[in-house]
């Protein structure tokens, strides 16, 4: 018997776990196949890109989870109003995308980085309007209750293609700016297909009849600049200290800041997955006013939580060689 939380939000999920599977997956196979110099190294680079994306969506994908319920509500063209709004995304991405990479051919002068991890950079860079769009068109799919077409492209198919040209990069012995063009082709063809599917949806639903009124645009506009300021706010949280690391650190220590992290990340979404089975009992609690009864939930998720936790994090104090294990021996010898 499923659960009532975890069925409701089961391809969500069961797509968030594909998803953290290949992280894993992804990092365990990029610190073994480029060491722990040159992951340090790379490993910046992708937080790098999507943080511009996330700048570049402009707070429009938060709008939009919003405006487009409304305007199918009643009976207006979502459509237009999504593509006509797609334009100032776009003002945004590509100057962005432009300057990012001419600042970091800026700053490469005054460093010590090779030639091949500065192409890889350029092609990193080179996401940030395709990681914009997946943004958007997600919250297009999640406003029209679409929750397999939102989770499928940024959670299963991009992760795939990476992980299918890591391994391939991994077979031919191919170099690290290689990887980026892998990293970059790897966001294009999920955009791609993501925007297949959103014209696809938007053509059934809604159609492209005629542009929305004006006063739609306007609080469209206007909404999305004060989401900008808190969605800039949240990646930069999400993604500051890696970025810190990166400014400050050496890149053996960001190599082991990410392996650790992404241990820590893995187990924090696995909690995340769990504690929704309990959504239900929580949301009946508060609707009673059980507060005992929320009381006792809450104690039972820490409860399931900290037994899973603490053998994990154990096992890695006292058998410090597993990091060497997994991550690859440069790892365990530092």
């Amino acid at each position: 018997m499923i659960p009532k939380g975890l069925r409701r939000n089961l391809v969500p999920l069961a797509a968030q776990g594909y998803a953290l599977v290949c992280a894993l997956a992804t990092t365990v196979l990029l610190a073994r196949h480029l060491g722990t110099d040159s992951f340090g190294r790379f490993v910046v680079l992708p937080t790098l890109g999507m943080l511009g994306g996330e700048v570049a969506s402009g707070g429009y994908s938060r709008v939009r989870a919003r405006i487009v319920p409304k305007l199918r509500v009643r009976g207006r063209p979502s459509g237009m109003a999504v593509l006509s709004c797609s334009a100032g995304t776009l003002a945004i991405a590509l100057p962005l995308t432009a300057l990012s990479i001419w600042g970091f051919a800026l700053l490469d002068r005054g460093t010590d980085l090779d030639a091949d991890m500065a192409l890889a950079a350029r092609w990193v860079l080179a996401i940030i309007p395709f990681a914009a769009f997946l943004a958007l068109a997600s919250a297009v799919f999640f406003a029209n209750r679409h929750t397999g077409a939102a989770s499928l492209p940024d959670r299963v198919i991009r992760p795939t293609l990476f992980l299918g040209a890591l391994l391939l990069a991994m077979q031919t012995g191919a170099s690290v700016g290689l990887l980026g063009l892998g990293f970059f082709l790897s966001y294009l063809l999920t955009a791609l297909f993501s925007l297949i599917l959103l014209v696809g949806l938007l053509r059934r639903e809604d159609g492209f009849r005629r542009w929305p009124d004006g006063r739609h645009l306007k609080i469209y506009f206007r909404y999305s600049i004060n989401y900008w300021y808190s969605t800039f706010l949240v990646a930069f949280r999400e993604r500051s200290v890696m970025l810190l690391f990166g400014l400050v650190g050496s890149p053996v220590q960001v190599s082991l800041y990410a392996a650790s992290n992404r241990i820590v990340v893995t187990m924090r979404t696995f909690f995340n997955i769990t504690r929704n089975t309990y959504q239900s009992q929580l949301a009946e609690g508060y609707s009673q006013g059980n507060y005992g009864r929320i009381s006792r939930v809450y104690q039972s998720i820490v409860a399931q939580q900290a037994v899973l936790a603490i053998p994990v994090i154990g096992l890695f104090v006292l058998v410090p060689s597993l990091w060497g294990v997994i991550f690859g021996e440069e790892f365990a010898g530092v």
